[in-house]
């Protein structure tokens, strides 16, 4: 179909269907993204927030209370509680960032920070030199050598030794 005949006093037959069968899928495709967003934001925690392990009652474990009386149904509910504490402790713990050396925490990264190298006067990447503003050579130039992405990254692989 043409652009004329869209703007057209005399309309295509069916162009309501064919633009509904455009219009439709792509709507609900949005409405699905836009409700997974909302939906992912409520287990996900803020990088610079406290750390809150999720947890879900319901199959975990093998405990078994008697809660047809009220001692036993205490006794449920002090487990599940602590558990639920020693949990985000734990979990706390485990992401730490200030890391001492009596603590068993461990850093998000593998290394906090990587080696690399500037130069402040590097020759112009570009080869018309005279688009660089500052000249010739001065180009600001940041280099790193070979990373190993098993130690300065934290990507697992097979050591060539075993």
């Amino acid at each position: 179909m043409g652009i004329a005949q869209a703007w057209s006093v005399i309309k295509p037959p069916r162009l309501l269907w064919h633009t509904c069968s455009m219009a439709i899928p792509a709507l609900v495709i949005w409405t699905g993204f836009t409700a997974a967003a909302l939906f992912s934001s409520a287990v996900v925690n803020k990088v610079y927030g406290a750390v809150v392990a999720r947890t879900k009652a319901e199959a975990c474990g093998f405990w078994q209370y008697n809660t047809s009386n009220t001692a036993g149904y205490a006794a449920k509910t002090t487990k599940l509680n602590n558990d639920a504490v020693e949990a985000r402790i734990y979990a706390a713990n485990f992401y730490k960032r200030n890391v001492t050396s009596s603590s068993t925490a461990r850093p998000v990264f593998v290394r906090p920070s990587l080696p690399y190298t500037t130069s402040a006067s590097a020759p112009c990447p570009v080869p018309a030199s005279r688009r660089c503003m500052l000249g010739r050579t001065a180009a600001y130039r940041v280099t790193t050598d070979s990373l190993d992405s098993h130690d300065m990254l934290g990507i697992n692989h097979l050591d060539a030794s075993t």
